[in-house]
């Protein structure tokens, strides 16, 4: 005989009591901070050794980890199964207490950081500082986000620092504006003018989570063609280590006698060769002036790996020759040696390291380096061994030019916060998820298109004749805005009533400082003055973000990921013209161990990535660059996009894909029915469906079954269309 509630784990159903199942469906577009929309109130069940085994004992004192996520499925009467997920909430000694839900909460990785989750293998760029800049490059024209997940682009953030690098010039991922380039320094001389900071995309992320949970992404939100193109800032750069500079600065090896530069890891090092055999014993790396190591003052290092393969004729016994040794001069000041150990007579490879550290003055700085190299027992003597095919020597040395990992890790670039908390945020970006764990996919809609779908329920057949019409949410309203920390609210949220014009009509500026918003670019133009030909103008100081309500506005509805600002910076080798580049603002410092900054935690932003800026038909200002923006025109006043983050006009992101829903809630009432359902309504019912019944149309705002040995009369909730 069929049970009235079936509920199977790891293809076992579980021993149940009589049990009474109250379940709830809210769709949380009602509610802003709800996570999940489906969910059951929590039931018992006993804790027989059948159920204990299922749930791996999870109730016993002396269990370590305890696995509290499961898959599961629900049977209703007999009706086809449904998937969902089940939490054990409680253990008692006699009993679990359980849950069941399929929203956001019901994930493996719900409270797991997102550093934390496999977000993908770390990517090895390269070598060089070179290999890495490449990588940059050709990252920062990858526009897909399933390719890498990461890009780059022009920002400033003058603080990065916090002034400890004084070589930055402001702008992170600084860009060549006559090619397209990522820049960085490689002559030695240079300091570090340059940093470079990835950008995830938010889609690559969302991704990894439901690959994560074995989920496949669709729905209209997912498949757009612009919101796929939105980048999450962080602040974490690829500077290297406490060296400064290439993992492995030089690469020796002995060919046929002959020390060779075999692999150069700077490209400043280059043709440097020497010998050693039975009558030399000395080599020298080149002329003074071959290379640079000092920019800075302050501790510098110095580290050598030698691996030595000795052999020849020498004769046993000859204490001359038993012992090679090897110095390292530095500006011909002995630093340090390293001598090897008795060798015997067939070659053998021994491997010797040494670190050297010394303090750099003033007059240390910009200074030649010639690394000298002796070897045997002394410099009297004439060995009779040599360094045979195989042997090398790894130099590496704390260079002041451009320092950078060649390893990126995605954990380093992504905001400190848990999966949940993430994808709350990205809800409010006016975002349904809709988990189906039956047939492995989660969609993730537009609500305004979940609004307008054609597809309609009809519950003419399920709904009582009774209603009851609330009416005092109407008119309540709703105000969306952007969440900025307190030294970025100047200029965001200016009020309404000031003068709005199309941007190349402003009317001729009165005194200085006074401002208006173009209505045709949402810029923020203030009078200032000219200092080059000391006359008034409007200029551009940002991007109006002012919050956009509807009604009374007494709902608010506040998104974190909130847009960086923008602003014009410098870019570099270009004209004059093309060094002015609109590019995103970001404020206080960055994230960089190697210069004693720290880890400060990434804010929360969104930008678009907008694609190479090239105008040959027009004045080109920026020159070419990869532009990221939050709004719809370059610095040429060509269109860039069709979605911007601003909120008091209809390309606003909020304002596509959640206004009808908001203006729907505002002008209207709640209708409360009591319907029936049977067992597969229950099952395949969604949190977020429109209904029709009575000649209206209606959005389901809640329903509430209780279900025992039959299906009672539920309650249900709708917002009338």
């Amino acid at each position: 005989m069929t049970n009235k509630i079936d509920i199977m784990v790891n293809n076992e159903f579980i021993d149940l009591d009589e049990a009474t199942i109250r379940l709830e469906r809210i769709n949380p577009f009602f509610v802003t901070e709800v996570y999940q929309g489906d969910y059951s109130f929590p039931f018992t069940v006993p804790a027989t050794d059948k159920n204990l085994r299922i749930f791996g004992f999870i109730n016993y004192l002396a269990v370590g980890a305890r696995n509290i996520h499961f898959d599961a499925y629900l049977r209703l009467y007999g009706a086809p199964r449904s998937k969902t997920k089940l939490i054990v909430t409680k253990g008692r000694k006699g009993s679990l207490s359980i849950i069941l839900t399929s929203g956001i909460k019901s994930m493996k990785c719900a409270e797991l950081k997102l550093a934390d989750l496999p977000l993908g293998k770390d990517i090895h760029m390269g070598e060089t500082t070179q290999d890495v800049v490449n990588f940059a490059s050709g990252a920062s024209r990858q526009e897909n986000w399933w390719v890498l997940g990461v890009t780059f682009v022009p920002f400033k953030q003058a603080d990065f620092y916090e002034g400890k690098n004084n070589d930055f010039n402001g702008v992170v991922n600084q860009m060549n504006s006559t090619n397209g380039d990522v820049l960085c320094e490689n002559s030695a001389i240079n300091g570090n003018p340059h940093c470079l900071v990835p950008f995830l995309f938010l889609f690559y992320v969302l991704n990894q989570i439901f690959k994560y949970e074995g989920l496949y992404p669709s729905g209209s939100f997912w498949l757009h063609n612009e919101y796929n193109k939105l980048l999450l800032y962080n602040n974490y750069s690829l500077d290297g280590g406490i060296d400064r500079g290439s993992t492995k600065a030089m690469l020796y090896s002995i060919t046929n006698n002959n020390f060779q530069v075999t692999n150069s890891r700077v490209l400043f090092l280059t043709g440097h060769q020497g010998a050693y055999d039975n009558t030399g014993y000395w080599y020298n790396s080149g002329a003074p002036g071959s290379f640079y190591v000092i920019n800075k003052i302050g501790t510098h290092y110095i580290n050598v790996e030698l691996q030595g393969k000795v052999g020849g004729s020498n004769t046993p016994g000859e204490a001359s020759d038993q012992f090679p040794t090897f110095h390292l001069e530095l500006n011909f000041i002995p630093v340090a040696t390293l001598t090897f150990d008795n060798f015997p007579m067939t070659p053998t490879i021994q491997t010797k390291f040494l670190s050297y550290e010394f303090v750099a003055t003033p007059a240390d700085i910009g200074k030649p380096l010639t690394l000298v190299y002796f070897w045997g027992p002394d410099a009297a003597a004439v060995p009779h061994v040599s360094l045979q095919p195989g042997s090398y020597i790894t130099i590496d040395v704390d260079y002041a030019t451009n320092s950078l990992t060649n390893t990126l890790q995605y954990k380093n670039h992504v905001a400190d916060m848990t999966v949940s908390e993430f994808l709350a945020e990205v809800k409010k970006l006016g975002v349904m998820f809709d988990f189906d764990y039956q047939n492995s996919g989660v969609k993730l809609d537009a609500v305004n298109d979940l609004v307008d779908s054609s597809t309609i329920h009809n519950w003419s057949e399920k709904v009582t004749p009774d209603y009851e019409i609330s009416f005092e949410d109407s008119g309540k309203g709703i105000v969306m805005s952007y969440e900025f920390p307190e030294q970025e609210n100047t200029n965001l949220t200016l009020p309404v009533d000031q003068f709005k014009g199309n941007v190349k009509f402003l009317p001729a500026p009165a005194k200085v400082d006074d401002w208006a918003i173009a209505i045709d670019t949402n810029e923020i133009h203030v009078v200032g003055k000219n200092t080059l030909t000391q006359k008034n103008e409007w200029q551009v100081k940002g991007y109006n973000y002012r919050p956009y309500r509807i009604g009374k506005g007494e709902t608010e509805l506040t998104c974190k990921l909130a847009p960086m600002q923008m602003c014009i910076a410098t870019n570099a080798k270009g004209t004059p013209d093309e060094n002015a580049a609109l590019m995103p603002l970001a404020f206080g410092k960055g994230s960089s161990p190697m210069f004693g900054i720290g880890i400060t935690p990434t804010p929360f932003r969104l930008v678009f990535y907008r694609g190479r800026n090239r105008l040959p038909d027009l004045a080109n200002k920026g020159g070419i660059y990869i532009l990221a923006s939050t709004g719809l025109y370059g610095i040429n006043g060509n269109q860039v996009g069709n979605t911007s983050f601003h909120l008091d006009n209809q390309t606003g992101i909020l304002r596509k894909t959640g206004e009808r829903l908001y203006k729907s809630i505002n002008a209207s009432e709640v209708v409360e029915k009591d319907i029936y359902l049977n067992a597969v309504d229950v099952l395949t019912l969604k949190s977020f469906i429109k209904v029709s019944f009575d000649y209206n149309l209606f959005l389901l705002k809640s329903i509430s079954i209780t279900i025992s040995k039959k299906i009672t009369k539920a309650t249900a909730y709708f917002l009338k269309l």
